[in-house]
This record gives C-alpha cells, structure tokens and sequence, in this order.
C-alpha cells in the first residue's frame, strides 16, 4: 500500500503559486505520495504522527455520521489523542478519541457523532502525541455538513466558465456569487488529483491521494492576455480557445472556500448542484461540501473495483485509450483513499465511453451489470450500505461513431451513419435499470438536447444548470427524504391490448400529476433522421417496429392506436433515439423516461392497477379522453407536489389480488342482497293480505347529490312492462305517475344560486334557489313544484273550483312517507299542513 507524508496546516494562498513550497536550504527532498508537498528534517519523518491527506483544513464532514480519522507514520506502541474543537474565539471541545500505533505505523480513531448544534460552527482538528505540549498537526476552518462525491467522466470534468461561453455577463455574476459563497463559507469545493501528469496505469490501492501540486487559478474566460493564459500548470487543463472565449479545468484541488478565480475551473456540475440544493429549505445553515473525483474518456471498468469486476466476467481486453483504461485503477487511486470518509450520495455521471456493440466490456448489456455492480461494491467499501446513487441519464447527441464520437454536431449536414443505431438508447435503458435497486435515482436529460455550438461538440452540453436543479430535486428525495417533491418524470409501469386496435400503457408519475401530450413536439429541422427519427411511441410487430395512428392520454394512461394492417403487439417503445422525441410530460413537467416494454393480454387484471390520476391508487379502466396537449416549454420548472406514487403490484401477483378483490365484493354484498329480498317478500306479503298497491321504496333519505334521487315506483298493472325510464314512452292512453330516471354519468353539486331537479315520488322540486323565488314561481303560471302559495289557498277557501287538485296534496294523501320523505328533502313545507 502506498502512503504519503503530510499537507501543510492551511493552505497557501490560491493566487500566489498555487500551494507549490520551495524547497528549504538543509532539508532532503522526500518522494511524497500525497496532495502538496511537506519536508522535514533527516530522522524526523519515522517518528511525526499525522492525519492522513484526505483529512485537509476548510473541508465538510458529514453531519449525523460518526467521525472516524486515520493516519501514518508514527511510533509503534505510542499513544495519540485526536480532537476536535471549537475554533478559539468560541472555545469547548466537541469530540476526542485516543490511539493506539500499530506495527505499520498506521493509526485510527472514531471521534462519535458531533450534537446537531455543532452543524455549521468552525472547528479545529488537532492530533497530539500523548505527552507533547504542542499538537503535531492542527486542521482549521472544518465544518459539519453535508457531504456529496461526483464521478464519471468529462460532463463531470467541465468547468463553470464552460457553461457561460456564450453569456459573458453570466459568468461574471457567477464569480460574484462564488466569492459570496467564500465569504459564508456555505459551500466547500474539493477535487481529487486526476491528469496532473498521473496516469494511473496500475491496480495499486492507494491508502492516500498521489503527490501533485494544486492547479493554479484558472485565467478569466474572456481574455486576450497571453501571460494569463500561459501561467497555468500541470493540473490545469486548457480547453479551447478562440480570439474572445478559451475554459480552463482545474484537476487537483485541497479543500477550499470558492472565490470568482477558483470557481471558474470547477466542475460546472457539482457547482450548480450545490448552488441549487443551497436555494431549498433542506439546505438551510447547513454547509455542503462538492468532492470532484473525475476522469474523462473513461470506461467503468477503471472505476470499478476487482469485486465488481467478478460480477460481470467478459471474455477480451479493455478498448485502450488516452485516459487511464487499466482494469480498476481509478478506483484503487481516486475512490479507495476516501474510505472511511462519510458521504450524504454519490452523483455518477458516465457512460459514453462505454457506448457501442456487443464487444467485450462495452454496450448497454454489459453497463447494465457493471454500474450496478459498481454501486454495489462501492457501498460496500465505503462501508454505507444504504449510500444513494444519483445515476444521470446519458444525455442528448449524436452517436456518430459510439465511444469515439467527440466533435460531431447535431445539426451536421452528412453522417457516417446510413441507418439509426439503438446504441444510446439501450445504454439510456442500462442506466434507468439501475433503479432495481434500493436508493437508486435516475436523473433524466433527454429533453434537454443543445444546438450550440459548445466548444466540446454536442455530447458536452452547456446545460448544465438545469442538470444540477433536477439533481438537487433529487437529492431532496434521496437524501432529506422530502415526500413532496417532483424529482422524475413518468415511468411506465406495464403495457397491455385494451382493444383489438389498442395498446394501453400505465405510468407512474412519481407524483408529478396526470399525463399531459405535447403534441408539437418534433424533431429539429437541421438534426438529421439518423438522429432524430421523429417518433415518440412505438409498436413492435412481426420484427418490426410501427408508428401508432394517434396517441392520447388521460390520467396516468397513454392508449396507442394501432395501425389497421399491424398485426398482434409484442412491445412497445418510447425516446428511442439519439435525440428523442419528448411528447409525453407531467403536469409538474418532467418528460417521461425512456423504455421499452413487452404488452400483455390480462386486460382485466392490469386495468386495477393503473391509476386514472396518476396518483398510484388503484382505479378503474381510464375513460377515452382528447388528446390533452401542453408545450412543453410552458411548464418546464412549474414543479407542483402531490401523493407520491405506489408501484403496482407484479404480474404474477395481480390474478389473485384480482380474486381476492371479487371474493370481498361477493361477501361484501350478501347481507345487503338478504335485507333486500325480506323486505320484498314482505312487500308481497302485505299486498295480497290487504290488496295495496306494491311500492319498493329505493332510497329512504335524502342525497346531498343532487344526481342520487330518492325514487318511488308503483308496480305495473298486470301483463305491462316494468322497465319505465325517464325517456321511455307509457303504453298508449296511460301516464307515468312515476319514473325512473338515470343517474347522469358527472354527478355535480349546484352552487348557490343555480337549480337543479330532485325527482320523489312524482314531483319534481327545485332545490338550491332561496324560498322566495319558489313562491314566487308557485305564483305564475303553469309552475310546478314548491309549496302553494296564498292565493292558491284563498281561491280554495272561496271555493273557487279547479280543474286538478293540488299535486303536493294528492302525493300527501296517497302515500304519506314518500310526501314527508320529499319534505324533507326538498327542505320546504306545503301551506296546507
């Protein structure tokens, strides 16, 4: 195992030489394995404790974690204590632990969980050799917070000053913010050695980072100065330039407070990721610590442990390259010294360079096992069993030449390719497959395709800002389990034939809403077929894949129309392209995720399951609805928060779920069927004792619905039919005294003001309108309904004749309980009690 000598206490100041020492007259260099560089004296360097490098003035350290601390080169046998404190101006000591060396010279110490009310403060980090009056190392400006560690490759890499190459003011106010962020000391920028002239070709697992100097600050972007450009070093890596813009990455950085001139070779990721988790409430006087620890054209084999590497065995070598491509070597130098170091997730931001065929350690079948290996074993190194992954998508260009395609432009007017390859789509699939396991968030881009002409070509966008937005929205789920917020678009969840020309699939919205369709959503005009084919939704039939004749949705529902002359649907499919077609969004706009599907047959089991609202309830089959269209860009960030979602049960569980539910209805019901059959017996009964007229009284109190109507009907006369409806004819010469009529299919309550009819026992009453305008209407002519008014009663007492007697009277008289029933519910009383 490698290891390495000491940082000096703090850090020299960034502008002034970039943290490199000269070396003091009298002392013998020493070949140094860690970041910067210390010499001591001849016969000291065996007998000076020290905290490992990984431990560095100005870092986080995770909060609600216990704090476990390491380091070399002391005596055997010797005791150290190690304590942390506050800074001096606030005094108290916040955690102390003792060790014991060992044999190797290697030590460790558990300082336990600081209290909550430590988060934020300043604290100083000194180890002492038990005896010493002076510490032998002290660490300062450490705070507790929340931690989060970013690998992958060059999307990772790409500075802040990449992002703005278009937008001169918008880096000089990035700057502004990066040195307000300094001053509060709210985020902490940290980046692992990579480049730096290391190569890393070797498995060795390293127990500290390797000896580099820290990159210098990166010149400003929008510079002629050549002298400027030219004070750089080996671990800074300069982009491209023109006469007005040129980026600068910096790959070897100690733990720091940002500033303008250091942020602007910072990863643009992480930066972003930060600045947004920073603008939430979760984040609220909680410092957070950005650990970059990136290499670009890298394959996962480099990051993945030999463990990992076990788990998905391949036959042949791994496609060399420019980057570090030996099995395992980044792991061992990049990943494997921060064990024992606590963090909040890892952000993994990978996968071009393993796109392409079927050849050994690349395509979409094999990243499928690795990366989930590779999170697996990494949990376990690290020792966080439930660490989450926050996986991002592999996002929008044009696959030209899979893992070597750099500089091609989407808008490009010839390809290499004569037909659309499934390369970047299955590698998408790969990517959302990682979620089979727990803690797993997939963070989608696919709708965020650039034609700008970013100096890195199209596979290193410059939306970087929005990538970080949805990663902190992530984030609030994964990590400070926030319930409410949107953080993915829809998933589909099965696919089944809801008809013989239709192919329905359920979605889980995560939360975001009901579905919503863009239907102008369409590819670019300048972006070739090969990379855009226009399609949104696909059927595979016989071998071949079919566009759907119209697609609409309704709910968490999409329903496929299928085209007349395809014959039965084996799958279906959604994005299938390098640049996808993004039709289909939330109601909090999220694009749904890529996929692709088989299609089942049991309809009746799979409609339970999908829920009409999105909501992740159970439901009933989604009615047909229009097409429901939003543009896209309209609700783009109109984030809402509702009940998150419930996956649907697995398909071998759904037929006796189904029975279950059917079984429960039928018990359910019986005793309800019994009162129903006695009370009609005794109905019976009573009519042919007394010969009254039979009457099935259907409802016995009223329904603040004013669609549920409390409903008489007498019996027919003997040999006429029974089945009387409100818009059925009586048999000729007779009149309906009673009907019955039809439940409307929306049932809706009047606002105040309006009216609507409430049907008992033959009379209609008008409810929701004040008493006085019913008398008013009781008073003109030809009204029905509503009690008699005075005049009425003052013609009968003068004995004024009419044609009819009065209906309310007539109903009172012929059937009393229905009269009071309709009293009651109508909530007015006749004159004439």
């Amino acid at each position: 195992m490698s290891r390495a000598l000491a940082l000096p206490a703090g850090r020299p100041d960034a502008g002034a030489g970039g943290g490199r020492l000269r070396r003091p007259s009298g002392l013998r260099p020493l070949l140094l394995l860690g970041l910067g560089a210390l010499e001591l004296p001849r016969g000291c360097r065996a007998r000076q404790p020290r905290l490992s490098n990984v431990f560095q003035s100005h870092m986080v350290l995770q909060r609600g974690r216990p704090i476990e601390v390491w380091g070399f080169y002391a005596k055997h046998g010797e005791t150290l204590d190690v304590m942390l404190n506050y800074e001096v101006s606030l005094g108290g000591q916040v955690g102390w632990a003792e060790a014991v060396v060992g044999e190797d010279g290697t030590w460790r110490a558990n300082l336990g969980t600081p209290p909550p009310h430590v988060v934020g403060k300043q604290l100083r980090l000194a180890l002492t050799r038990r005896g010493d009056e002076e510490p032998a190392q002290v660490l300062e400006d450490i705070v507790l917070g929340d931690v989060y560690l970013f690998s992958g490759q060059s999307n990772v890499d790409l500075p802040v000053s990449y992002v703005h190459q278009f937008n001169y003011q918008g880096e000089v106010e990035e700057e502004h913010f990066a040195e307000e962020m300094g001053q509060s000391g709210r985020l902490r920028l940290m980046i692992v050695p990579s480049h730096c002239g290391l190569r890393y070709h070797d498995g060795v697992l390293s127990s500290e980072f390797l000896n580099v100097q820290e990159c210098r600050p990166c010149p400003p972007p929008f510079t002629k100065d050549k002298v400027l450009l030219a004070d750089v070093n080996s671990c800074n890596l300069l982009g491209g330039h023109t006469d007005v813009y040129g980026y600068c990455t910096c790959d070897s950085l100690r733990w720091t407070r940002p500033s303008g001139a250091l942020v602007r070779g910072f990863s643009a990721v992480a930066w972003f990721f930060g600045k947004a988790l920073l603008e939430t409430h979760v984040a609220d006087g909680v410092p957070i610590g950005l650990v970059r620890s990136s290499w670009g054209a890298t394959n996962i084999v480099v990051w993945s442990g030999p463990d990992a590497l076990a788990k998905c065995p391949q036959e042949g070598q791994v496609p060399t390259s420019f980057a570090p491509y030996v099995k395992s070597s980044l792991w061992g130098h990049m990943i494997h010294p921060l064990r024992g170091v606590q963090f909040s997730a890892v952000i993994w931001v990978h996968g071009a360079r393993n796109v392409g065929g079927l050849t050994p350690y690349m395509g979409g079948t094999y990243y499928a096992c690795a990366l989930q290996a590779l999170i697996q074993d990494w949990r376990d190194k690290l020792e966080q069993l439930n660490l989450p992954f926050l996986i991002v998508e592999i996002p929008v260009y044009c696959n030209e030449l899979d893992y070597r395609t750099w500089h091609t432009w989407c808008d490009d007017r010839a390809s290499k390719l004569k037909f659309p390859d499934e390369h970047l789509p299955e590698m998408r699939i790969a990517q959302n497959q990682a979620e089979s396991l727990p803690n797993v968030y997939v963070v989608s881009v696919m709708d965020e395709g650039s034609l700008k002409k970013a100096m890195g070509g199209a596979i290193h966008s410059e939306r970087k800002p929005e990538l970080g937005r949805r990663l902190a929205l992530a984030a609030r789920a994964a990590v400070y389990r926030d319930a409410d917020v949107v953080w993915s678009g829809p998933t589909a969840t099965f696919a089944w034939e809801s008809d013989r020309n239709e192919v329905s699939v359920c979605f889980d919205t995560r939360g975001g809403g009901s579905l919503f369709l863009n239907e102008s959503a369409i590819c670019p005009s300048v972006v070739l077929p090969v990379y855009c084919t226009g399609a949104t939704f696909e059927l595979l039939s016989s071998g071949a894949w079919n566009t759907p004749v119209l697609v609409t949705v309704s709910g968490a529902t999409a329903v496929l129309k299928v085209p007349p002359e395809v014959g039965r649907i084996e799958r279906v499919r959604y994005a299938w392209s390098d640049w996808p077609i993004c039709s289909v969004l939330s109601e909090a706009g999220m694009p749904a995720r890529i996929f692709n599907i088989p299609v089942h047959r049991e309809e009746a089991e799979l409609m339970a399951f999908c829920p009409e609202d999105g909501s992740g309830a159970a439901g009933s089959r989604p009615s047909k609805a229009k097409s429901t269209t939003m543009d896209g860009a309209a609700v783009r960030g109109a984030w809402t928060t509702t009940t998150t979602t419930t996956a649907a049960p697995p398909l071998r569980d759904r037929g006796a779920l189904h029975v279950i539910a059917i079984l429960g209805t039928v018990i359910v019901s019986l005793p309800m069927l019994a009162i129903v059959v006695l009370a009609a017996q005794w109905q019976f009964a009573e009519h042919h004792m007394t010969g009254k007229p039979m009457k099935f009284h259907l409802l016995d109190q009223c329904n603040t619905d004013t669609s549920s109507e409390a409903t008489d009907f007498q019996a027919p006369p003997s040999g006429q039919s029974s089945s009387y409806t409100s818009d059925t004819q009586a048999p000729t010469g007779q009149k309906h005294k009673n009907q019955v009529r039809s439940r409307p299919p929306s049932p809706r309550v009047a606002p105040l003001g309006q009216k609507t009819k409430v049907q008992v026992g033959g009379l209609v009453a008008t409810r929701g309108i004040s008493r006085e305008v019913q008398g008013q209407r009781a008073a003109s002519p030809g009204s029905r309904g509503g009690p008699p008014d005075s005049s009425r009663s003052s013609a009968k007492r003068e004995g004024t004749s009419h044609a009819e007697e009065d209906p309310l009277l007539k109903h009172k008289k012929e059937s009393p309980k229905s009269w009071l029933r309709f009293v009651k519910c109508s909530g007015d009383m006749p004159a004439d009690k």
